[in-house]
């Protein structure tokens, strides 16, 4: 349970630290490529690429869920197949599947298409 929670708090950093290379003095592409470079977002922008696989695996996991089972209560619920002490139907398992949900949106498809048009954006002219 440790390490997905440090793998969840890895993400939202991640998302959470954008907004902040984004916004600064210099205005349009060009201060955003010299905030970039200023601050070193292009090594973590590559470091975050080089573990992409990895947290989309762990993200997706957590939606990967087996039963229903018989528990100490006698209830008939689902476990998480990673964990068969968490339960699925649990509140404290549906509060991090929000999270987990804006997460992959972000790692399935934001940041490909972000690294998709920035690499575009750098293509030399006249080429398509």
């Amino acid at each position: 349970m440790i390490a997905t929670n440090s793998l969840y708090v890895l993400a939202l950093l991640a998302l959470l630290a954008l907004p902040l290379f984004i916004a600064g003095p210099g205005r349009g592409w060009r201060g955003f490529r010299a905030a970039m470079d200023r601050c070193g977002f292009r090594h973590y922008a590559t470091m975050i690429m080089l573990f992409h696989t990895s947290i989309c695996v762990k993200l997706f996991s957590h939606f990967n869920c087996h039963g229903p089972y018989e528990d100490e209560t006698g209830k008939h619920r689902r476990h998480l197949a990673t964990d068969y002490s968490i339960k699925c139907d649990d509140d404290h398992y549906l509060a991090y599947s929000v999270f987990v949900t804006g997460m992959l949106f972000v790692y399935v498809l934001v940041l490909p298409l972000g690294t998709l048009l920035w690499l575009k954006s750098n293509r030399p002219t006249g080429r398509a």
